[in-house]
């Protein structure tokens, strides 16, 4: 019998053998924006200040909660329609004036959108002890995405020593692959 990808028992095996991994049948990496954003682990998306990154972010947050087929032409492939959105350099004031200006000019381009869903995009602006937080939030209600605007604030140590860094994502890589999500960092 193969193993079923999103099963405990396969999930929790330290080795996996070839024929195990062949019996998954995977033709494709599965996406949450298909075909750019996988679906499962991290991305980053990295860029100069005042490019316009966390209006891109908080417009895809907003996309897969609002229950969007696509996203700038783009399919997306949304399980939960469910986003945490982390804003360590926006305070609740500064993001609510930018997310009501964005869902404003949503409703305009369609009038179908039901506010309703907004529930479904949740802020955390306090990013002390991060991981515990989103751990104790994703083991209660299933996500599709976790956006943490922006890296650096969430990484305390040195930026430059790649072993660090490595260490520092591991726990997110973990948590993003237990609970079958995407953890996508901003990074100036």
């Amino acid at each position: 019998k193969s193993p079923n990808r999103n099963s405990k028992v396969f999930q929790d095996k330290a080795s996996y053998t070839a024929l195990d991994l062949y019996n998954l049948k995977i033709g494709e990496v599965p996406k949450l924006l298909d075909p750019i954003i996988q679906k499962v682990g991290l991305a980053s998306l990295v860029g100069t200040s005042d490019s316009g990154k966390s209006t891109f972010l908080r417009h895809l947050a907003l996309a897969i909660a609002l229950k969007q087929d696509n996203f700038l032409g783009f399919k997306l492939k949304s399980a939960t329609n469910k986003v945490i959105y982390v804003s360590t350099e926006d305070d609740y004031h500064s993001i609510s004036y930018a997310l009501r200006k964005q869902v404003i000019q949503l409703k305009k381009e369609d009038n179908s959108i039901d506010l309703k869903n907004l529930e479904n995009l949740s802020f955390i602006f306090d990013s002390e002890n991060l991981l515990k937080t989103l751990e104790k939030y994703v083991q209660n209600e299933r996500v599709d995405l976790i956006i943490v605007d922006a890296f650096a604030d969430v990484f305390n140590k040195e930026i430059n020593a790649n072993t660090q860094v490595r260490q520092f994502l591991n726990g997110y890589d973990r948590l993003a692959k237990r609970f079958g999500l995407l953890i996508l960092f901003l990074h100036h």
